[in-house]
């Protein structure tokens, strides 16, 4: 059984599979939601792999201790056994497909581990939907095929997902791109600029050079921005204390967060969220 906190009824399309005993998946749940600026669901333990992406729209989710900002075109894969927090942007509610796979799920287990997905899985532009579609058509027909082709659409999906994930670890970058995504996928971490010379191998000098050049701003100036930008959309989309979202963006405290954002931002993260939340 999959549990899910929702706060209220939503605007969706679910569908129910239930397999054979012999079935290698015993049951799954498909659906699309539609865009309600009122979305939000909180599994405490989930007990369930989600599959998911987004058509339109943004939300937040959060997986464990991680945070992550999704929009129009993402995919994200969250495990079981983590608390699952996810809810739709007010501003701009999100329309999505999903689909949910229980712990109990060998099948799934083993093909997330044999394809080295075992962490959260986060694409901000996947754009390839149609595995997916086709996974809930067959759930949603429930037909004597349906167990063993979702059997195949969803080996499809992992392997789809995996390839995508291991060529964009290995797309051939240029040393400011690389740099630039190495700071992307950092923002809930503490960096120094010896970090970035470590993984592009490079002087301090040449990093500066290169990035300034590519960018018109130094790397951890880059870098403390994406961390703002990122925070704003928990300040005006989450009830999360700004202690907390100081934390999840590596800042020391309370007093060095409100300090970075109101250099950037204009005013203090208080006041920019009592101005902006709806």
């Amino acid at each position: 059984m999959i549990n899910d906190k929702k706060k209220n009824c939503y605007n969706e399309q679910i569908y129910n599979f239930i397999g054979t005993a012999n079935s290698p998946i015993l049951f799954a749940m498909a659906g699309i939601t539609f865009p309600d600026p009122d979305y939000e669901i909180i599994r405490r333990v989930s007990d369930a792999y989600s599959i998911e992406y987004v058509y339109e729209g943004e939300g937040v989710i959060q997986h464990g201790s991680q945070i992550f900002r999704i929009s129009a075109g993402g995919f994200f894969i969250l495990h079981p056994n983590e608390y699952h927090h996810y809810m739709s942007s007010k501003k701009k509610p999100w329309k999505k497909i999903w689909i949910l796979f229980s712990d109990g799920c060998p099948y799934v287990s083993h093909l997330i581990k044999d394809y080295n997905l075992t962490e959260t899985v986060y694409v901000p532009q996947y754009n390839k939907p149609k595995l997916l579609e086709k996974c809930l058509e067959e759930i949603k027909a429930n037909t004597t095929k349906t167990g063993r082709n979702l059997e195949f659409l969803i080996h499809s999906l992992i392997a789809d997902v995996s390839d995508y994930e291991f060529s964009s670890k290995n797309k051939i970058l240029t040393t400011a791109e690389q740099i630039k995504l190495f700071l992307d996928r950092n923002l809930q971490n503490k960096l120094k600029i010896e970090n970035c010379c470590d993984f592009v191998h490079l002087e301090k000098s040449q990093v500066f050079k290169v990035f300034h050049k590519a960018y018109g701003t130094s790397p951890m100036a880059y870098h403390k921005r994406a961390k703002i930008n990122n925070s704003i959309v928990l300040l005006t989309q989450t009830d999360l204390s700004i202690s907390v979202i100081a934390k999840n963006y590596a800042f020391n405290n309370v007093y060095h967060y409100s300090k970075a954002f109101k250099n950037i931002v204009g005013m203090s993260p208080s006041e920019y969220r009592k101005s902006n939340k709806k």
